[in-house]
């Protein structure tokens, strides 16, 4: 009986002692758990053209046209200048598409002389709207301008030393189709057709140009623009800003 209490005392010093030392060593081991801080992941980066950027640059064009009298053509010059914003609705809108708001400014001048009649015309037009746009390819967007553009036209007309001024001010809806591709990481290639009239399309100009990032800001971009008719043919360049 003593044999077996001691044999029993026995085992319980040892359990204690085995309980002691494994707690003991999972004190001291207990493994430790540290938040590793998640790198974040990367920005993609900005497409080439200039859609769904804010932006705004200034051209330079020239314009030679044809005119329907025989023997008289004439070049118009002036500038335009662009503005862009994206819309603070994008967040809501499926990520295949995007919407800026636009405006646009131009201004034009040209001077006809024919058979002792001198006309002076100084064309001005003031475009607003939103674009729409589209991701056709991570490369291809093609885009809609939807708004509306006012414009004001004023002639000054000189016959025999006599001076008569007229000028004519009308807006009208904007539905401007066109396509923005990138080429490069800081090379795209951008044309618009700019319609004229709701019933004369034929009249419409195109503009096709090609952008190029000089740094992360700025940006060239310049091309031809004509009408759709060929009677009319040029160039349009400038340098713009993006922030």
């Amino acid at each position: 009986m003593k044999s077996l209490m001691s044999l029993c005392l026995a085992v319980l010093v040892g359990s204690c002692v085995c309980s002691g030392a494994a707690a003991q060593e999972s004190w001291f081991n207990a493994p430790s758990y540290c938040e590793v801080p998640q790198e974040p992941e990367p920005c993609p980066d900005p497409d080439a053209g200039l859609l769904g950027r804010s932006y705004g640059d200034f051209q330079l064009l020239r314009l030679d046209v044809s005119s329907d009298v025989p023997g008289v053509d004439f070049d118009a010059k002036g500038f335009q200048t662009s503005f862009n914003i994206p819309a603070r609705w994008n967040s809501s809108l499926p990520e295949f598409m995007g919407q800026d708001v636009f405006l646009t400014t131009t201004w034009l001048s040209t001077t006809v002389e024919d058979s002792g009649t001198l006309i002076d015309v100084d064309a001005r037009q003031f475009t607003t709207g939103i674009n729409t746009y589209f991701y056709l390819t991570e490369d291809v967007r093609p885009f809609l301008q939807l708004g509306v553009g006012t414009e004001f036209a004023r002639s000054r007309v000189s016959i025999l030393g006599a001076n008569f001024d007229l000028g004519d001010l009308n807006s009208r809806l904007v539905a401007n189709p066109g396509l923005e591709i990138d080429l490069m990481d800081d090379l795209a290639w951008r044309s618009v057709i700019l319609t004229a009239t709701e019933d004369r399309f034929d009249e419409s100009l195109y503009q096709s140009e090609l952008i190029y990032w000089v740094s992360d800001r700025i940006y060239l971009r310049g091309g031809a623009i004509g009408d759709i008719q060929n009677d009319a043919f040029g160039w349009i360049f400038g340098a713009g800003w993006a922030w």
